[in-house]
């Protein structure tokens, strides 16, 4: 059983503070990402518009 027991203190400490790199490729993946749903938002918006005349 004890080979189940999952993350030491140690691996938490270091879990809690992620690499640089990794938060900055998050942010980039959030930026990315918020511009796609905004660009999603809008053309479903002008579908919509298309549609309705």
């Amino acid at each position: 059983m004890e080979l189940y027991v999952f993350p030491s203190s140690r691996f938490k400490k270091e879990a809690s503070r992620p690499h640089p790199s990794a938060v900055l490729f998050t942010n980039i993946y959030d930026e990315i990402y918020r511009v796609f749903q905004a660009l999603l938002s809008a053309s479903l918006n002008f579908l919509k518009f298309l549609l309705a005349i």
